[in-house]
């Protein structure tokens, strides 16, 4: 069996242009809960350490 003369290489492909996002909305809302929460918590403890 003969080899090819020339072994043509195929271009590799053009990149694709990345779609734009469109902006993302996030409710906050529970997480500032949850941090208020952790908050009181984190001063009720400090004030219970300092009382010792």
């Amino acid at each position: 069996m003969q080899e090819p003369l020339a072994v043509r290489e195929e271009e590799p492909p053009a990149p694709a242009a990345p779609a734009r996002l469109e902006r993302l909305e996030v409710d906050y809302t529970a997480l500032d809960a949850l941090l208020a929460d952790t908050n009181r918590v984190v001063e009720r403890v400090q004030r219970l350490l300092k009382s010792r």
